[in-house]
């Protein structure tokens, strides 16, 4: 399969797994060696002012970090500062890893941007297995998606994905949004 990168997995609905229940996640790399994502519309949390002296970073304003996924490890960015993009994901979209330009994207108010604890990880051929059972529904990801704030992101894009279906399925080039009304 090609690489997903920049695209959407979005949980069907029967996803049984407490960490991707409603998850859309965001694919911001994928080898043979396995891919990597950040859970877009997972829960965030906002860091006080008082959990900032604590810690070894400062920042001038306050802080909201999402739930990227399951798995340990650094602080993760999706944003959209070109100067401090490790990898590009989308036209205007970047991601980023290393500390300084994760810290560096802390202190910046003025692009969007995601900061993210933890990750969702797939090994060799586990996320391109996972896709074809139908555990993930694969959308095009965009920028005003990505960093959107609504609650119903999940609905969303399974709505968009359940479309993408149907013109496969049916060689149709248009889907009404309520096709009673054609």
């Amino acid at each position: 399969m090609n690489s997903l990168q920049g695209h959407f997995l979005v949980a069907a609905s029967h996803q049984r797994d407490p960490n991707f229940i409603h998850a859309a996640i965001l694919v911001v790399g994928q080898t043979g060696r396995g891919a990597v994502g950040v859970i877009v519309n997972g829960a965030s949390k906002e860091c006080s002012r008082f959990q900032q002296r604590n810690c070894r970073w400062r920042s001038p304003q306050r802080l909201r970090f999402s739930f990227g996924g399951p798995v340990t490890g650094p602080l993760m960015a999706v944003h959209a500062k070109a100067s401090l993009g490790e990898r590009e994901l989308l036209p205007g979209v970047f991601f980023s890893a290393k500390e300084k330009n994760v810290f560096a994207l802390m202190w910046q108010a003025e692009q969007p941007c995601k900061i993210f604890l933890g990750y969702a990880g797939w090994g060799p051929g586990q996320l391109d297995y996972e896709v074809q059972q139908g555990v993930w529904r694969v959308v095009p990801a965009a920028p005003e998606q990505i960093f959107c704030e609504d609650r119903d992101l999940w609905e969303q894009l399974s709505s968009q994905a359940s479309r993408l279906q149907l013109r496969i399925m049916f060689h149709m080039r248009h889907i009404p949004a309520d096709p009673l009304l054609n």
